[in-house]
């Protein structure tokens, strides 16, 4: 079956909104687990953001298990030329994030 995931929205303000979302399941054969955190800022034709979220994997004999973590945040601007019969707009992007991965029971991963 498919089990929606634990969520919130929030709109602290005008300007921020905060939303999130969380997952816990136990069988038989694993655990598993995670969640995501998004943070989104705007004012105007100025924005930015932040996100998270894990994942984690774990299951029975012999115990493999695999996560992933990731963390991405950015900004950007919007600009507007008026022009005599038409208007250009432009939007100008900073982006920046990492992402880990790891498994096992060897330890491995990739960052």
């Amino acid at each position: 079956p498919q089990v929606p995931r634990l969520g919130f929205n929030w709109q602290v303000d005008d300007h921020l909104t905060i939303k999130g979302d969380a997952y816990y399941a136990l069988t038989p054969a694993a655990l598993m687990a995670g969640g995501h955190l998004q943070a989104r800022w705007e004012s105007g034709p100025l924005s930015a953001w932040f996100n998270a979220g894990a994942n984690f994997l774990i299951a029975w004999k012999p115990y493999p298990y695999e996560a992933s973590i990731s963390v991405d945040m950015g900004v950007s601007y919007t600009f507007e030329v008026y022009l005599w019969f038409t208007t250009i707009h432009k939007t100008i992007s900073v982006d920046i994030g990492a992402d880990l991965q790891i498994w096992g029971p060897d330890f491995s991963g990739i960052a």
